[in-house]
């Protein structure tokens, strides 16, 4: 059958056939200048969106962790894993808490979060796109709820940046037995460079598209907050402060384990890092165990309820 291109009807005739389709990109143009209007309550408060490779070994501590300090959904996005991923996912599957999606391809984290904000926009209040790496610190109450009481003071914040804290190898040559937030307790000083570098928590209604790992593209007028409120546009952001939110980055670990790392290539662009990325971040000069600290607090907290 010919195509529309080679079909001799009348221009007029393939202009009535367009109208519809210009209608509707019409009409999603226009959607994005709408006001947002929120419910009053949402299926899930808190949501994180991730895509996995091989992450088996790490992704129930991720997860429980997460779960201790309000994140009631997990979208975990399976890219090519050879791993026993689903085995480990089976309980928090049965139970409710992770959503898991065979994604296979090369360079799918971006495409895995705009999934996840189309199919889930509505289910939830507030979505974080982070890696398995990567841990949410909320210093204040210890809670995801802290979030809320920034985002929701003003219609135009559409997002709040989480600076990253990197973390080293800790001295670790081999994987040590235990998790990584026990393990791998030295990192950078807060003047480290890579620490501008932001992951984002945020409104999934006020989102266009998601075009880069670190932060999304919203309707005209909203924009992404530091933790003080002030406004700042791209994947970092220069005002680096650790008073509210953080976001630990174990990207190094051991020297085994981040060559394993290497090896699975990324998520997002083609190619392998080189070698000269873990010597940029084996950072260890400060000793910080702020996060086993918030465990502690929330562990005792639940045990006198």
């Amino acid at each position: 059958m010919r195509g529309l291109r080679d079909t001799s009807m009348p221009i007029f005739f393939k202009g009535l056939f367009a109208l519809p389709l210009m209608f509707y990109g019409t009409i999603q143009y226009i959607s994005f200048f709408k006001h947002v209007t929120e419910k009053k309550k949402y299926k899930y408060n808190y949501a994180i969106v991730a895509i996995v490779k091989n992450e088996a070994p790490y992704i129930e501590e991720w997860i429980n962790y997460h779960k201790k300090i309000g994140v009631e959904k997990f979208y975990i996005y399976n890219n090519d894993s050879t791993d026993n991923l689903i085995e480990v996912l089976r309980r928090y599957i049965d139970e409710g808490s992770v959503d898991l999606i065979n994604y296979p391809g090369k360079k799918r984290q971006c495409f895995a979060y705009n999934d996840a904000v189309e199919k889930h926009r509505y289910d939830c209040k507030y979505i974080a796109a982070i890696d398995l790496d990567e841990f949410i610190l909320p210093l204040g109450t210890g809670n995801m709820s802290d979030f809320d009481k920034v985002l929701s003071k003003k219609y135009n914040y559409g997002g709040l940046g989480i600076h990253w804290c990197c973390f080293g190898s800790s001295g670790h040559i081999h994987k040590p037995k235990g998790g990584v937030l026990e393990n791998y307790t030295n990192r950078a000083e807060d003047s480290f460079k890579n620490h501008i570098a932001v992951k984002t928590i945020f409104n999934p209604r006020k989102v266009i598209a998601i075009s880069n790992p670190h932060f999304p593209c919203y309707r005209p007028g909203i924009y992404n907050i530091n933790e003080n409120e002030h406004k700042f546009l791209g994947p970092v952001d220069q005002e680096v402060s650790y008073s509210k939110f953080r976001l630990n980055h174990y990207f190094c670990k051991s020297k085994d384990e981040c060559i394993a790392k290497f090896n699975r290539g990324m998520a997002d662009v083609d190619g392998k890092r080189s070698w000269d990325k873990f010597v940029e971040y084996d950072r260890n000069e400060v000793h910080d165990t702020t996060i086993l600290k918030l465990l502690h607090k929330i562990d005792d907290k639940n045990d006198s309820k």
